[in-house]
């Protein structure tokens, strides 16, 4: 039989972290990397090159690629069978170019929730633009355009990391995006500062903004990201709302035991959503209970199935699209994270 692998993720992503810069983002699997530090920028991008290269050749060879054994994405076919998609057989033949970049390679920010999974990152609050302490990004992504390998009229990119504000190379990166033509845009932001990036992205291709509030009022949301930022947040996404044409908000309300798992903030969260022009609502967990420490069950408290009861049947009424996510939803099923 002629058997291959075949990951979508190796062959068309690229993620880049503090860590180290690689191709896929799967939970429980690194896949082929590089370490991170002090890259040098061509050197980088070749070695980057030559790590996908031989990923791609590996697969193909039916060979899984280091890290990449046992990982849900890794798919095995037999291209000798008429059950495998006919995209598997042409994407043989194929040099694929990336179409999904993840930007995470920063962790400066200018607050500190107290939830943050990256807060080992991070060293203090800042407010003003800084370089990334790990490697410039932006020379790497020249040189992949340089080399037409960004497949230009599919590309969707995700803006993570800490906060964009203050990512130096943000304008820049963004700007290169929108020169070569780029359709779909994510940025996950804090809403602190207002960036004028974002309305300028949105002129040309969809943009979604990612913004977790995690609260109602003024008070809960010092409390949780250590900064009186409230009534900026909710300006500024007026603001995005107000001027950005092809535009969708995801508001994001994280659950936190003891402090604003109660009605009355979920309420006041809602309102707020509903009042700066929320599209999307996504009520979450602490990800650092529920799913970070590995083989450690969380039980959900009994009061949660509540508040996800009122939650959407709040969203109904306002006409926001509740969201939670599929591994959430499993969790309140079944009482606890397994």
């Amino acid at each position: 039989m002629n058997k291959i692998y075949n990951c979508n993720l190796l062959n068309s992503g690229l993620h880049f972290t503090p860590d180290n810069l690689r191709f896929c983002c799967a939970p429980a699997y690194w896949g082929p990397n590089i370490d991170s530090k002090n890259p040098g920028e061509k050197d980088v991008f070749l070695a980057l090159m030559n790590k996908r290269t031989n990923a791609i050749q590996q697969m193909r060879n039916h060979i899984a690629p280091d890290g990449c054994l046992g990982c849900i994405y890794l798919k095995e076919y037999d291209l000798d069978s008429s059950n495998t998609p006919k995209n598997i057989i042409e994407i043989q033949s194929d040099k694929p170019k990336i179409s999904n970049i993840v930007i995470n390679h920063y962790k400066q920010c200018d607050c500190h929730c107290i939830y943050c999974t990256q807060s080992n990152y991070l060293k203090k609050i800042v407010t003003i633009p800084q370089k990334s302490d790990y490697y410039d990004l932006y020379p790497i992504i020249k040189s992949f355009y340089n080399e037409d390998l960004i497949d230009t009229q599919n590309l969707r990119v995700e803006f993570q990391g800490g906060s964009l504000a203050i990512l130096e190379e943000f304008h820049d990166l963004v700007d290169i995006f929108l020169q070569h033509g780029i359709k779909e845009i994510q940025f996950f932001t804090n809403g602190i500062k207002y960036l004028p990036e974002i309305v300028e992205a949105s002129n040309q291709a969809h943009v979604d903004i990612i913004c977790s509030l995690d609260s109602g009022t003024r008070e809960t949301f010092k409390r949780i990201k250590i900064v009186d930022k409230f009534n900026d947040v909710i300006n500024n996404l007026k603001k995005y709302r107000k001027k950005s044409k092809n535009l969708q908000i995801f508001s994001k309300y994280i659950l936190l035991e003891g402090i604003n798992d109660n009605i009355e903030e979920l309420s006041k969260y809602l309102e707020a959503s509903e009042n700066f022009g929320a599209d999307i609502a996504q009520l979450d967990m602490d990800f650092k209970k529920v799913m970070i420490n590995k083989g450690v069950h969380y039980d959900v408290p009994k009061h949660f199935y509540k508040l996800y009861d009122f939650f959407k049947e709040q969203c109904s009424k306002m006409k926001i699209r509740p969201f939670i996510w599929e591994y959430i939803q499993k969790v309140l099923d079944k009482g606890y994270f397994e």
